[in-house]
């Protein structure tokens, strides 16, 4: 689900923005703002970016090879409150419950984007 919810209509947003990196690749991919290891945020929809194959991970100005960039020069730039929000939850942790977990997915479910 989190791949998917969203996805139609989507574009990469670093492209949309950035209209002199615009990079013309058709495939997007769910991009996590702040790493999936972080059980807070994993399926959190606000910890989520779309991004195409360049600006996720092939080209050098992309949010794994330049993740100061990303971060600090692009993120916080075009998305601030998102950015305050991730800041602050990012050092919250959460136990993990499989109530958590459905709750996740209903949530997504009715996400209409």
């Amino acid at each position: 689900m989190w791949k998917s919810v969203g996805k139609k209509g989507a574009v990469c947003e670093i492209c949309k923005r950035l209209p002199e990196q615009r990079v013309e690749y058709k495939q997007l991919h769910a991009h996590h703002i702040v790493g999936r290891r972080n059980m807070t945020l994993r399926w959190d929809l606000r910890n989520r970016i779309w991004l195409c194959a360049y600006h996720h991970t092939l080209g050098p100005v992309s949010a794994h090879n330049s993740p100061r960039w990303f971060m600090e020069e692009f993120f916080k730039k075009y998305y601030p409150d998102d950015y305050k929000y991730l800041k602050e939850k990012e050092i919250t942790l959460t136990h993990v419950s499989n109530d958590y977990l459905e709750e996740c997915m209903e949530r997504m479910k009715d996400e209409s984007f």
